[in-house]
């Protein structure tokens, strides 16, 4: 499929968009319990809450359009933080590229704490 563009026509999308697209990504990597606050354990439905998903996660945009973007998680118990933080990124990285075209150029991981699993099972009990 060919996308013809004609001069004057313009996308923007804006950083709430950016926020929901990166904040489904991180909820679907392995470990991760928790957005500022957000609880991303349980059925997807609960997960993918518009409102919720985007909390704990920052964008910047840079002059020549590319994105910056700090997510805030809580991860689970005995996850090795390098290789979470690094899924995280790639998981953004590559989400927002596909669905927009934008370039991210960095993504600070922000680890806010760990949930052991006796906690977890209290959670997902209430």
């Amino acid at each position: 499929m060919t996308v013809q563009k004609y001069k004057g026509d313009s996308v923007y999308i804006v950083d709430d968009v950016l926020k929901t697209i990166a904040g489904i990504a991180v909820s679907k990597v392995d470990g991760v319990q928790e957005m500022m606050g957000t609880s991303v354990v349980g059925n997807l439905a609960e997960k993918v809450r518009k409102k919720d998903i985007s909390r704990g996660i920052n964008i910047q945009r840079t002059e020549d359009d590319k994105i910056n973007v700090a997510v805030s998680v809580t991860i689970r118990y005995g996850i090795k933080i390098p290789e979470i933080s690094q899924d995280i990124q790639n998981a953004i990285r590559e989400t927002i590229h596909t669905m927009t075209g934008y370039e991210v150029e960095s993504i600070k991981v922000n680890i806010q704490g760990v949930k052991f699993d006796s906690e977890l099972n209290q959670e997902e009990n209430e």
